[in-house]
């Protein structure tokens, strides 16, 4: 585990039933946990995620050490898609096919690496 992130008075409802974050729930905690990314394979980096049993012992921890009646829960990030439209012009004689795949790869890593250093700060 790299960092944890708490929240206060929330459902933490999942991605079907989530709505808004407006409605307050006093007694509610939840924790968001992000895995450290330099040890997460390359396919994870998009949406890193820690392991059910960590998240497991993360909660039995808390929950042992925390007060009866705070609702506690542990649980991976939620994250949001982001969509955008660029329009990008090459230099003459550039071959097309590769630097539209070039400029894709770029991008994710680009966004990849900005979603893990919002995170940190």
């Amino acid at each position: 585990m790299f960092k944890a992130k708490c929240i206060n008075h929330s459902f933490a409802l999942d991605a079907r039933q989530y709505i808004n974050d407006i409605p307050i729930a006093p007694g509610y905690v939840v924790m968001a946990v992000i895995p450290d990314l330099n040890k997460l394979k390359a396919t994870q980096a998009f949406q890193p995620r820690v392991p059910v049993s960590l998240l497991s012992n993360i909660q039995d921890f808390i929950k042992e050490r925390c007060s009866p009646f705070v609702r506690f829960r542990v649980m991976n990030p939620r994250y949001e898609g982001v969509n955008f439209c660029i329009k990008v012009k090459l230099q003459k004689g550039r071959d097309v096919v590769f630097f539209k795949e070039k400029l894709k790869q770029d991008l994710r890593e680009f966004l990849a690496l900005g979603q893990s250093e919002n995170m940190i700060n």
